[in-house]
């Protein structure tokens, strides 16, 4: 698709830029999960996210065997970059995860004995989503069948499951061998709001938000790591990118690409009341981040300010976004060197052409 939307209408920013405007590319826009508005995507996706049950009516967390074993993947991916960053990481003697959902990532952690203790928090209590006795029957289940597995049909479906995760790792490869009579039982879940957590005097050398951090404001969640963390301790943190042509996670529904980060927050709104006034209360609750207009590299230097040493970091992006909308042709091309990018430098003078190609990005951080 061509992203050099075609100017049938134009949105008149507050420092009197042009920006064209197309209903081609907001039409464009896919929703996950079966989703078909940005309405339900708000009620069933943003808004559970930020709120506890009762501001919802709507379950909208899958728990189907299928999605359980997509997540699995994720302690594998997080695990990797660990050892493989070189930090020194072998081991942690108590882990907290930050919207922990189904605990996944530290029963994984403690089953392979890369955790003596494990907690979590989440604003919402999902602690009985994935109860034990199942946890324990889907790594069977990836343990018997995978390696009996004579026509790969299982191999092939798990792939298609991972999505890009698997261009980070081997799904299942470390869970193959897992011995399940190990103790993989959580040692805490807390249901709270992570800036109200309150772990009882715990310290942790582990933390990890996998996506997340952009729900809080960068400082105040960086203050609130550094109470929790031991010196020395070990913070694993992957969020989305606001640079995404679409606000990654966000997902906004808009009439030009990045028009987000091209413009002030406050004109964004704007446009929405002038150009598409039904999305407007959606919009203010579905714009979830805390922060606007930051790159991974502020992220960094913010972290910095309260004690911490990033030790490694890496970005990931979608293929099928590459290919469609910023190799697809020269002009397309030329529409992010030449429009988009310099609009997103009015805002943040150091973006760059890779933050705009980004999906989500990962940082590990090491308390000083």
């Amino acid at each position: 698709m061509n992203i050099d939307v075609a100017e049938r209408t134009v949105f008149i920013t507050s420092d009197n830029r042009r920006i064209g405007l197309s209903p081609d590319w907001f039409a464009a826009k896919v929703w996950p999960m079966g989703i078909q508005s940005y309405q339900e995507f708000v009620l069933r996706m943003i808004v559970p996210q930020v709120s506890d049950k009762s501001s919802h009516e709507k379950e909208i967390y899958p728990k189907s065997f299928g999605w359980f074993l997509k997540k699995l993947i994720t302690p594998e991916v997080i695990w990797h970059m660990l050892r493989e960053s070189d930090i020194g990481f072998t081991k942690s003697k108590r882990m907290l995860d930050i919207g922990t959902g189904a605990a996944i990532i530290p029963r994984v952690f403690k089953l392979l004995g890369i955790c003596d203790e494990v907690y979590g928090v989440d604003i919402q209590d999902r602690s009985i989503d994935l109860p034990d006795q199942k946890f324990s029957e889907i790594i069977k289940f990836l343990q018997i069948k995978l390696l009996s597995d004579q026509q790969s049909t299982l191999a092939s479906d798990l792939l298609k499951r991972g999505d890009g995760m698997t261009t980070w790792t081997v799904p299942y490869g470390l869970l193959l061998d897992a011995d399940l009579s190990r103790n993989f039982t959580m040692d805490g879940y807390t249901v709270s709001d992570f800036m109200a957590y309150d772990p009882g005097g715990l310290t942790f050398d582990l933390i990890v938000t996998y996506s997340g951090m952009s729900y809080f404001k960068t400082d105040e969640y960086f203050a609130k790591i550094s109470e929790l963390l031991e010196p020395g301790g070990i913070h694993y943190v992957m969020d989305t990118n606001f640079y995404h042509v679409y606000g990654e996670s966000m997902e906004l529904p808009m009439d030009a690409p990045w028009l987000h980060a091209r413009v002030s927050k406050d004109d964004f709104l704007r446009y929405y009341e002038e150009h598409r006034p039904e999305l407007k209360p959606y919009i203010e609750k579905g714009y979830f981040c805390q922060d606007s207009h930051y790159t991974v590299r502020d992220v960094i230097k913010r972290a910095q300010r309260h004690g911490f040493e990033a030790l490694a970091y890496r970005r990931s992006y979608r293929q099928s976004e590459l290919e469609q909308f910023h190799y697809a042709s020269g002009e397309n091309l030329n529409f992010i060197l030449k429009t988009a990018l310099e609009d997103c430098r009015i805002q943040n003078p150091n973006v760059e052409m890779i933050d705009l190609l980004t999906q989500n990005w990962t940082v590990i951080f090491r308390k000083q």
